[in-house]
């Protein structure tokens, strides 16, 4: 059976700085794991254990007084710890990373932020949505 499944949670934090004429610069850590259980006929079979890391950065511009866009480029990280029944493997790839997103500032120091980032680590395609919520000051 299939010990890796692709519902990994996390945290993602970003910073965005300002710089001058409505550019700035803006950084990016998410965190992401999961741990599966495997079973076959006998009953219990292994744990996968996965962690995914990622720093980014990039350019940000303010299209108006609500709304930035901005575009990121880093390193992805991925870490998985498997054991299956007395097979134990570990396994570190890091790979690039790229985003783009979105941050609307409805009022003055609330930011809703949106972005998409992308990685890819041996044949598997690391893609993850963040919505989040943010105080700007």
């Amino acid at each position: 059976e299939d010990l890796i499944n692709d519902n990994l949670k996390g945290i993602n934090l970003k910073y965005n700085h300002e710089v001058a004429n409505d550019w700035g610069v803006i950084s990016s850590f998410s965190y992401a794991k999961n741990k599966n259980d495997g079973y076959d006929h006998w009953g219990y079979a292994g744990t996968s254990k996965i962690s995914y890391y990622s720093l980014t950065a990039g350019p940000s511009y303010r299209l108006n007084n609500y709304v930035s866009a901005y575009g990121l480029i880093g390193f992805g990280y991925f870490h998985e710890d498997f054991h299956y029944y007395d097979e134990r493997e570990k396994e570190n790839k890091i790979s690039m990373a790229y985003g783009l997103g979105v941050q609307v500032n409805p009022i003055t120091n609330l930011a809703i932020d949106v972005s998409y980032e992308y990685s890819k680590l041996y044949d598997i395609d690391f893609t993850t949505w963040v919505v989040g919520i943010g105080y700007r000051f």
